[in-house]
């Protein structure tokens, strides 16, 4: 019986430092992760509940000031951002066909500086996932979790027959 005891916990020390790196793979970002966090967006925002969206986006320090304003200019355009922005399937299309990335790699330098200019943000920090030109959206990683900076014509990906 002691030896079982000295075996199990020698299992159980060497065990647990592996555990700990497995948990940390956890924490990087990857394209799963990204869309479960749109995903979670979208079902927010059909929902109506704007304040948990808006939890996946990232605020900008430039707009911190204006962000209360901002918010209630989304709530009022919500009927039409959920009509051709951003919807549960057209995330689901988005998965299955979108193109994977860096941001510039994705939809080009210029493209990607303009995106991640307005958040204030350098676009090689940053990643997309675009299943046409306009349609998709684009994340920032914070050190801990997703952010969303851009989403497009997420909701259109839906009716798109070139995509089913």
């Amino acid at each position: 019986m002691n030896r079982f005891l000295i075996f199990s916990l020698t299992t159980c020390c060497l065990l647990l430092p592996w555990s700990r790196f497995a948990s940390a793979d956890e924490a990087k970002p990857t394209k799963e992760a990204a869309i479960k966090v749109l995903a979670a967006f979208a079902s927010a925002l059909e929902a109506n509940d704007v304040e948990k969206a808006w939890k996946y986006l990232y605020i900008s320090a430039k707009i911190k000031d204006q962000e209360m304003k901002i918010k209630e200019d989304f709530k009022k355009r919500l009927p039409k951002i959920l009509q051709s922005d951003i919807s549960k399937k057209g995330v689901e299309i988005l998965a299955k066909k979108g193109k994977w990335g860096k941001l510039p790699e994705i939809v080009g330098e210029k493209e990607a500086q303009g995106l991640t200019k307005m958040v204030g943000l350098t676009a090689s920090s940053c990643f997309g996932l675009f299943a046409t030109a306009r349609g998709g959206a684009a994340f920032y990683w914070t050190g801990k979790e997703w952010r969303l900076i851009y989403f497009n014509n997420i909701a259109h990906l839906a009716g798109n027959p070139k995509l089913h």
